[in-house]
């Protein structure tokens, strides 16, 4: 279920305002709005996961095709930069788990693959 104070404070908006963001959303199949009940997240189908996934190769190619034709050396020296720290950062959770110790915030890889993916992408 989702929750409009918890989203009120999230996103900074007014119950109203996210009443009619989550109608609209419910009008596109995104939301489900029961009477008396709230909003509810809809359901998602392993079709509608390969068709994401489908969409965001072919996005995310073309942006990096367009981001290597107009990249200069200083684009390319930040998606080096951020694919060492990428690298580093994966060999300390891959030692970790070799040593069968806690890997401590997995996230940072998340974030960090995030930061490369955001530097190849910059100037497309």
């Amino acid at each position: 279920k989702l929750k409009l104070n918890k989203m009120k404070e999230a996103y900074n908006a007014s119950v109203s305002i996210l009443r009619e963001t989550l109608s609209r959303l419910a009008s596109d199949g995104f939301v489900i709005a029961e009477e008396q009940r709230g909003f509810f997240v809809a359901p998602v189908s392993t079709q509608d996961l390969k068709e994401i996934s489908d969409l965001r190769i072919l996005l995310e190619c073309n942006a990096l095709q367009q981001s290597i034709q107009n990249g200069d050396a200083d684009w390319e020296g930040e998606v080096a930069a951020t694919y060492h720290k990428l690298h580093r950062v994966e060999k300390q959770l891959l030692s970790a788990l070799r040593r069968k110790k806690s890997c401590g915030n997995s996230t940072i890889g998340d974030s960090t693959s995030r930061l490369l993916r955001r530097a190849a992408f910059k100037i497309c």
